[in-house]
């Protein structure tokens, strides 16, 4: 039982964290560039809408938005490891502030900060997350 926990946590260390691809993980966005407006991201820390259909990057919760509304069509490949997003299949996971269970048809917004994702059921939560002084505690 340990030796597959280990394991289990070797191969997600080294999978890109928003598509799940094996060997692409990686602590910069593959496009550093906001889907909206063009703006330049941080390579620590981006926005995220992420679908079946695809997934883009945003600057802000403006431009999040405005991904949201217009919908997650045209995505051709993963914003932080460039692997084309039809070969997508990230793991299950859950919100990081109501716990609910996310649906990767149904879709779910994130924070990526340094190859890390934390996934959020929508801009609600993700605002909660994002107001909390510090978001590690309660």
């Amino acid at each position: 039982m340990e030796d597959a926990t280990y394991f289990a946590n070797v191969l997600r260390s080294r999978e890109c964290s928003v598509c799940g691809t094996d060997r692409k993980a990686s602590a910069v966005l593959a496009d550093p560039r906001c889907t909206v407006c063009g703006t330049t991201l941080d390579d620590g820390h981006a926005l995220l809408a992420i679908a079946q259909g695809a997934a883009k990057a945003a600057c802000s919760m403006a431009c999040l938005e405005v991904v949201l509304n217009e919908g997650l069509a045209g995505g051709d490949s993963c914003p932080a490891c460039g692997t084309p997003w039809s070969a997508a299949a990230p793991h299950p996971r859950t919100c990081r502030t109501c716990a609910k269970d996310l649906s990767f048809d149904d879709g779910y917004v994130g924070v990526w900060q340094g190859g890390r994702l934390q996934t959020f059921c929508g801009v609600p939560c993700l605002e909660m997350h994002e107001d909390r002084v510090n978001p590690f505690c309660g």
